[in-house]
């Protein structure tokens, strides 16, 4: 999302449909609704997760990532603590909820932007861990008024 976002292809996004339901599913993950982290959070993250400071922007490799994060004095490490922190919290039921609704979001991009999963393999949706009331902002609040273009919806909850 914030390689899209430091090379300024919202713009050319706007014009394909698929282009605009990508927007949405990033204004959905970055929504106070929805969100794990804070905003600012997510967008350090991924800042760190990007190389170079010319025109040339490139994602950081997994190999590199891994490296980076093995090194406790690393910035990377610092602030992908945080999210591990956070992922580590799940023993509260608010926090738990709140991760497998994001889950949920994840799922949904996934299967709408690659339909025939030939980039990402499918992941299974834990609906039986869901409880009422993240099945109901799942089923209202998500799909009412974020992500109103998802067919199929039933099967998220």
């Amino acid at each position: 999302m914030e390689y899209i976002r430091l090379k300024s292809q919202y713009t050319s996004l706007t014009q394909i449909k698929k282009g605009r339901q990508l927007i949405n599913f990033i204004e959905t993950i970055e929504s106070r609704h929805f969100r794990i982290l804070d905003r600012s959070l997510q967008r350090v993250i991924g800042e760190i997760l990007i190389e170079g400071a010319t025109p040339a922007f490139r994602v950081m490799n997994l190999n590199q990532f891994i490296k980076n994060y093995d090194d406790t004095e690393s910035e990377i490490y610092k602030w992908a603590k945080k999210i591990e922190d956070k992922l580590n919290s799940t023993n509260d039921k608010k926090v738990r909820q709140r991760i497998l609704v994001f889950g949920v979001i994840v799922a949904v991009l996934i299967d709408h932007l690659d339909p025939g999963h030939k980039i990402i393999h499918p992941n299974q949706i834990y609906k039986n861990k869901l409880n009422p009331t993240s099945k109901n902002i799942i089923r209202g609040n998500l799909f009412r008024h974020f992500l109103k273009f998802v067919k199929n919806k039933e099967k998220y909850y």
